[in-house]
């Protein structure tokens, strides 16, 4: 079983909902509650527009989270209203940073246009999508 916790106080800043650009995003995580397989998932809450300069930005932040810290994280996409090559190429570079470091990196809860985007650059070949965030936490136990 998993619960959602307050973030670490190394995201505390992030977590009062930033706004970046066209963009804004939440941070949280959730830690397992079994003692067998203590993980825990970062989960981001973008909204808004996921193109050029706002993508830019939140794709320094997904860096930054996707260097090893976390075991896991989710990025959140049901808010997420446009996304274009350039959110794209932000979440490829994420993946491949997040593997570089073994960290599982995937998407959930897809808006209809965002999901359009992800199945014709075929983004599930590179990163892991869920239908939901319960889908993907039941994955993980």
């Amino acid at each position: 079983m998993c619960r959602l916790n307050s973030p670490s106080t190394y995201f505390s800043g992030l977590a009062k909902s930033l706004k970046v650009q066209h963009m804004r995003y939440d941070v949280s995580y959730v830690r397992s509650e079994t003692r067998s397989d203590p993980r825990e998932v970062l989960i981001l809450k973008p909204r808004g527009q996921m193109s050029s300069l706002s993508a830019i930005q939140f794709g320094q932040v997904l860096q930054e989270i996707c260097n090893g810290r976390y075991p896991c994280v989710l990025i959140e996409m049901h808010d997420v209203s446009l996304l274009d090559s350039c959110g794209v190429g932000v979440l490829v570079a994420g993946a491949k940073t997040a593997r570089q470091h073994g960290v599982q990196l995937a998407l959930v809860s897809l808006s209809s246009n965002v999901r359009l985007v992800a199945e014709f650059v075929q983004l599930a070949q590179i990163i892991d999508i869920y239908f939901s965030p319960e889908h993907f936490l039941e994955r993980l136990t």
